[in-house]
């Protein structure tokens, strides 16, 4: 489904994260891979973080293209990806997201935003990055649309990684509702129905699923805490621009991506 994986380096410790990831979805998906630099006068990639990156994707047996342009960066991703016909573009969220909720520079934003290919943004924020996962979850808010690339998608990271799936799904009730036996039979019914077709589409490709349902006050909190009682080392979290002022501010995806402390795949499907 994937043909050709586009990634934007920098230089950057983040950036050359990202570029491994990207490597990895190019083999799983037998796609062609291009790496990109945009020298806008400010960012540069050096020489050696190039030369490191060659290095690996050649240990991989990974052909790939070297694409250098100049000017404004996020001009130049979006050019650059519609006219070698990149269908995928990879890069960092830039480390550390701030507090608001927006991306360092708000390039990863922008492309989210923006661009009409799948986008993957790798917020990297342990040492191991991109080389070994023991665990990965992804918590499941909404899973209707692009049902078949959001298999394909968890399937290439989880066959690179030799990963199982761990599907979350949560519901929110008051803090002063009590819940009878009955209902919390009911909602746990319902939430395993629910995440049924992407467990379903997995397991045909081979990859072990486990589901979990949990009843809670905050779903954001319930993730974190799931993450770190369970020992997580992935979040794969899917993106959806939508209504753009509560996707600056108010989206789950970017809330939990903020708060976790493991590495996080941030996908947007393709003409989100």
């Amino acid at each position: 489904m994937y043909f050709h994986v586009l990634t934007c380096v920098d230089g950057s410790y983040d950036s050359e994260v990202a570029a491994k990831y990207a490597m990895g979805i190019a083999i799983q998906s037998n796609a062609q891979f291009s790496i990109l630099n945009v020298n806008d006068g400010a960012t540069s990639i050096p020489r050696e973080s190039l030369g490191r990156l060659e290095r690996i994707a050649k240990r991989r047996g990974l052909k790939y293209d070297i694409i250098t342009a100049t000017g404004d960066r996020l001009d130049q991703i979006r050019s650059v990806a519609q006219n070698i016909g990149a269908d995928v573009v990879v890069a960092s969220s830039g480390g550390k997201v701030k507090q608001r909720g927006l991306f360092s520079r708000n390039i990863a934003y922008e492309m989210i935003k923006t661009m009409p290919q799948t986008v993957f943004i790798i917020k990297s924020v342990k040492a191991t990055t991109a080389r070994v996962h023991h665990k990965l979850l992804y918590p499941v808010d909404v899973i209707t649309p692009s049902l078949e690339e959001r298999v394909y998608a968890l399937r290439l990271i989880a066959k690179f990684y030799g990963l199982s799936v761990s599907l979350l799904r949560c519901t929110k009730i008051q803090p002063d509702r009590f819940l009878t036996e009955h209902e919390e039979i009911k909602f746990k019914k319902n939430m395993r129905a629910y995440m049924a077709p992407l467990k379903g589409g997995l397991e045909e490709d081979g990859i072990p699923v486990r589901l979990y349902t949990k009843i809670c006050y905050s779903i954001k909190g319930e993730v974190i805490d799931f993450l770190k009682r369970n020992r997580h080392d992935l979040l794969f979290l899917q993106i959806t621009p939508g209504g753009l002022s509560s996707f600056i501010h108010k989206d789950f995806a970017i809330e939990v991506m903020k708060s976790s402390e493991c590495n996080v795949i941030l996908w947007k499907p393709k003409k989100a």
